[in-house]
């Protein structure tokens, strides 16, 4: 959503290569829709979810291998380059109601854009084969799902946040055995009780799973 209250989404034109798209706004008061083409040469996944940040369309551009924003409405282009900005064509977002934008595309960090328009790196912990998700809550916290290998044929599935010192600090971990593949969820945020709630549903990967949402108290 952004400042107005309109909801902000994202359009895929085309399941096929190149996946040119949309991005679009919708006033919910008049049901009207505002669409902005994605500017020439710009690539939006179907596998990817962009924020809004700043005014601002987030995403990660596979091809370039750069963290892009679009803003709205003169579509301007800016460009961030960052190492590893996708993973299978997949690159996870999440952006506070400050505005400041963080990254992953299956690099040994975290990337973070602030407001100004100043990067940084936060550094995932020690083991982490990847991230399956990197969302935000509305209180401003950001949240992930981190895979981690053990080393003895094991896995943990570890939920972490950023804290105030803008580090990551683990507060569940769940081992179990079983490849990085068995570790998913997808998308997860936390309720006002300070309950962790995470969804894992099917993809083109992992067609045999089933829908859950699993609550961690």
């Amino acid at each position: 959503f952004d400042a107005q209250g309109n909801l902000l989404y994202s359009d895929i034109l085309s399941f096929e290569a190149p996946y040119l798209g949309t991005f679009k706004k919708l006033n919910l008061s008049t049901a009207s829709v505002s669409s902005y083409t994605a500017p020439e040469g710009i690539i939006v996944y179907p596998t990817q979810t962009p924020v809004f940040a700043n005014n601002k369309w987030w995403f990660a551009d596979c091809q370039s291998n750069k963290l892009k924003s679009v803003a709205l409405p003169s579509m301007q282009l800016e460009e961030f380059p960052v190492g590893g900005a996708c993973s299978d064509g997949r690159g996870l977002l999440a952006s506070t109601p400050d505005g400041t934008v963080y990254h992953y595309g299956r690099e040994d960090h975290i990337n973070k854009i602030t407001p100004d328009g100043t990067a940084s790196q936060i550094a995932l912990p020690a083991g982490t084969v990847w991230l399956s998700a990197l969302n935000s809550t509305p209180d401003g916290h950001i949240l992930m799902n981190i895979a981690v290998d053990n080393g003895d044929d094991t896995y943990s599935n570890t939920l972490a946040r950023i804290n105030q010192a803008g580090e990551i600090e683990t507060y569940y971990s769940h081992v179990q055995v079983g490849g990085e593949d068995a570790i998913v969820g997808y998308s997860m945020t936390m309720d006002e009780d300070g309950n962790t709630w995470v969804g894992t549903y099917p993809d083109v990967e992992h067609a045999d799973i089933l829908p859950l949402l699993t609550k961690i108290s």
